[in-house]
C-alpha cells in the first residue's frame, strides 16, 4: 500500500552510505488526500491535496513500539490501534489516498498510497484507518 517519497529514499541512502545523519521523528501525522501523491511530493506539496474543510487537520500517530507492530519477513510494518478523523462543518471529500508526515503542516511526506476503495466523507460522518490498515514496507 505504501510507497517511499522521494525525500526518503534519498535520506535514508545519504545516512547508509554517506556522512549524513538521519534522526527519525518521534511523532509521524497522517494527512488524508483527495488526490494521489506522487514521489516528488513533500509535505508541503500535498497541502494542496488534503481537504480543505470539516475541521481537517492531519492526525499525530507515536512512533512507539507499543504504536507499531514488528516488521514482518516481507519488510513491511502496520498500527496497532486506529486512527480516526470526522468531518465538522463541511465535506472532507473524496478520500483517496494516505500520507505520512514528519510534521503537521507543511515538513517532508515520507511514505504515501492509494487506497483500495475511494471513500467520500460527508459532514458529520467519521474516517478510520482501523488497527493493521496503516502499513508502511520497504520491499
Amino acid at each position: 500500500m505504501s510507497q517511499m517519497s522521494d525525500y526518503l529514499e534519498q535520506t535514508i541512502l545519504n545516512h547508509i552510505f554517506r556522512s549524513n545523519t538521519f534522526t527519525k521523528p518521534t511523532v509521524l501525522y497522517i494527512a488524508l488526500l483527495n488526490n494521489p501523491a506522487t514521489d516528488a511530493d513533500s509535505g508541503t506539496t500535498i497541502l494542496s491535496k488534503e481537504p480543505s474543510a470539516g475541521s481537517y487537520t492531519r492526525k499525530p500517530v507515536s512512533v512507539t513500539d507499543n504504536q507499531w507492530s514488528s516488521p514482518g519477513v516481507g519488510g513491511s510494518i502496520a498500527n496497532t490501534s486506529g486512527t480516526s478523523w470526522t468531518a465538522t462543518g463541511g465535506n472532507f471529500g473524496m478520500i483517496s489516498g494516505i500520507a505520512y508526515c514528519d510534521a503537521s503542516g507543511a515538513g517532508n511526506m515520507l511514505f504515501y498510497g492509494t487506497l483500495t476503495t475511494p471513500r467520500d466523507v460527508l459532514s458529520g460522518e467519521s474516517f478510520t484507518l482501523p488497527s493493521g490498515n496503516l502499513t508502511a514496507t520497504l520491499a
